[in-house]
């Protein structure tokens, strides 16, 4: 399905991610692992922009030094 909807994208600035869920290992994934996967997958694609580095630094700060 993914090859499809990249075949499909072809060129275009559009964004395709994955994510895979394993039914037996339901108590390991969780919504911010989830999450943060996707996020990976596009700050890899295009670079975070600096100055969305810059917010999410401030507000590591804010919430006790916590990340996604």
């Amino acid at each position: 399905m993914i090859d499809s909807l990249y075949d499909q994208a072809g060129g275009k600035d559009i964004a395709i991610v994955g994510l895979y869920c394993d039914f037996l290992a339901q108590q390991e994934q969780s919504t911010t692992g989830m999450l943060g996967a996707i996020l990976k997958q596009l700050a890899v694609r295009g670079g975070i922009p600096e100055h969305i580095r810059q917010a999410f630094q401030k507000a590591k700060n804010v919430f006790g030094g916590h990340g996604l």
